[in-house]
């Protein structure tokens, strides 16, 4: 008896088996490696042309992230995918300039449904550093458009591409998975909608221009904030940034000048140990011209931006990063929660393409079947032809009757399939398309028996 072992080497090859993937990521390689491999999006189809050209490659697309890269193929038989991972791996070590065995270590591949599933996780944020992170569909989808442009596609690439954005929009749309903020900004933004409701209405004033405070304003951006002041020691930094997000730029020292006007105040700034850069006092002076209008402190400064003598002045509401750090926390675990439901149906949608693409070898039942619906054809006119004899009819006139009737007899049963067929092909992902043409084959023919041993 065969081993387990045994037993998956001896498996038929499957037209999964076809497609192929190999990479690296963020935890089997660190950001050192990984961006030793990465590609430009020119440098891309280039690489697959020269891939096309020295593998069995049919088709193929380049996933290039600053946590990944993959590289998502079909190739032209199921027995070729060692060939084509094997010629990946040089040529991917070739554009780190090293070899096959120093990388091999942070290389992974994937084949057949596992290289299905890990796309469709990949996609639907299941597989990223940041559970969840709504960017990276968006980078799914330029690398495919990117080989589809490039003539690197293939029907299958394409079906298992759409595939991967429909099981992404599935988990958007169905989980929660996304709605969560798990960066600060992101914390940051959903804390403010809290108090504002809709920040179409509120102002904004961010101190600093930093890495964090530009990702934070353009987080609020996004969620529609259209009046925005950027502060910062550097006029021409804010100003830098202000273009990006349509904001107006100031220098720090009109802090206390704008600091009225605004809803929610955000500090990134460098300040100095023990000067923060908003007291107490500053805020109970802004809020004597707001008419009671609440005023929203994010505090993201280290050192601290903001003195926290603020939380006692009346409508003014002070979160801290350890703040920002609990919610962030629990939305991490709500985040898993939702993945395990994001995981079911992303399964789903594997089950679906594993049916379809099981079903490309029914396009030879179709075959069969058709072969079949002659051979009736055929047997019925032998029957026939005994009673065309018969008939007080010249030998050429015999002739082009019994061709008259074969004609009718095929012509009638090709329209007689024609539409069982067709509905058989376009409800294929709901049905393993070969299993289903096999039942009708099978099935007309015992049929066609049972009524043969009844007529003798």
């Amino acid at each position: 008896m065969p081993t387990e072992r045994n037993a998956e080497a001896i498996r038929p090859a499957a037209p999964e088996d076809r497609i192929v993937i190999v990479g690296m990521n963020y935890r089997t390689a660190p950001l050192a490696i990984r961006e030793r491999f990465a590609l430009t999006s020119h440098a891309a189809n280039s690489f697959l042309s020269r891939l096309r050209e020295s593998s069995p490659l049919e088709g193929g697309a380049i996933l290039n992230t600053c946590n990944r890269v993959e590289i998502i193929a079909v190739v032209t038989k199921a027995g070729d995918s060692a060939d084509f991972v094997l010629r990946a791996k040089e040529l991917l070590a070739e554009t780190a300039s090293t070899s096959v065995a120093e990388c091999a270590a942070h290389f992974y591949e994937m084949t057949g449904v596992n290289a299905v599933r890990h796309l469709f996780r990949v996609s639907s944020g299941l597989d990223s550093m940041v559970l969840g992170e709504p960017q990276i569909l968006g980078q799914v989808k330029d690398c495919y458009e990117r080989a589809r442009k490039g003539g690197f596609t293939s029907p299958i690439l394409n079906r298992l591409f759409q595939r991967a954005f429909r099981a992404a929009k599935g988990v958007r749309t169905n989980t929660a998975l996304g709605r969560k903020a798990v960066s600060l900004g992101y914390a940051a933004v959903e804390l403010a909608s809290q108090i504002f409701g809709d920040l179409s209405t509120a102002s904004l004033l961010l101190l600093g221009t930093g890495q964090m405070g530009s990702l934070t304003v353009r987080h609020f951006a996004s969620k529609g904030v259209k009046r925005a002041f950027i502060l910062s020691r550097s006029l021409d930094r804010a100003a830098d940034l202000a273009r990006s997000v349509h904001a107006i730029p100031a220098e720090l020292s009109q802090l206390e000048t704008l600091l009225p006007q605004a809803d929610i105040v955000i500090g990134c700034a460098d300040a100095s140990v023990g000067e923060p850069l908003v007291s107490g006092v500053m805020c109970s002076a802004a809020q004597s011209g707001r008419s009671g209008r609440p005023q929203f402190f994010i505090d993201l400064g280290v050192p601290r931006n903001f003195d926290s003598s603020i939380e006692s002045v009346p409508d003014c509401f002070l979160y801290s990063l350890d703040d920002l750090e609990d919610v962030i926390q629990k939305n991490f675990e709500e985040r898993a929660i939702q993945a395990l439901h994001g995981e079911t149906l992303v399964q789903r949608e594997v089950d679906l393409f594993q049916r379809w693409i099981s079903g490309l070898g029914g396009e030879d039942h179709v075959a069969r079947l058709y072969r079949r619906a002659d051979a009736l054809c055929e047997q019925e006119l032998i029957r026939s032809r005994r009673r065309i004899q018969r008939l007080d009819l010249p030998p050429d006139m015999r002739d082009e009757v019994e061709a008259a009737f074969r004609d009718y007899g095929k012509a009638l049963l090709r329209k007689l399939l024609a539409p069982p067929v067709e509905e058989l092909r376009r409800s294929s992902d709901e049905e393993d398309l070969a299993a289903a043409f096999h039942r009708l084959h099978f099935g007309a023919r015992d049929r066609s028996e049972e009524e043969d041993e009844s007529e003798g």
